[in-house]
């Protein structure tokens, strides 16, 4: 059975004005997946360090996260990758956070 790559869009920063997106619709992002409402899919510039586990800590503009950073799990699923890949630009990364961790300035919900 195919995935239902569908992308729901809460939040990019396309919504604040070209000014942060240097007029590209390509920018940071908080998504979902309709396939994986337990992750919140995040699309922040490149990570700043790694920490155990596999988990990265992203820097992220404050309306996604008050504090500018995000632990974050950078994807490496292939079709995921390309779904999103409209979306992003070049050093943005895509990474997930459990919607159970999510504690991020975007409200995010179940899809």
């Amino acid at each position: 059975m195919p995935r239902n790559l569908t992308i729901t869009t809460y939040w990019t920063a396309a919504e604040e004005g070209a000014d942060m997106c240097n007029g590209r619709l390509t920018c940071p992002g908080v998504h979902a997946v309709a396939d994986r409402p337990d992750l919140v899919y995040v699309i922040c510039a490149s990570q700043i360090r790694a920490l155990s586990g596999g988990r990265l800590v992203g820097a992220v503009p404050p309306q996604i996260h008050p504090s500018g950073r995000i632990t974050v799990t950078r994807v490496t699923d292939p079709a995921e990758l390309l779904a999103f890949a409209d979306r992003m630009a070049p050093g943005e990364v895509l990474s997930t956070v459990p919607i159970a961790e999510w504690d991020g300035a975007v409200p995010v919900g179940v899809v």
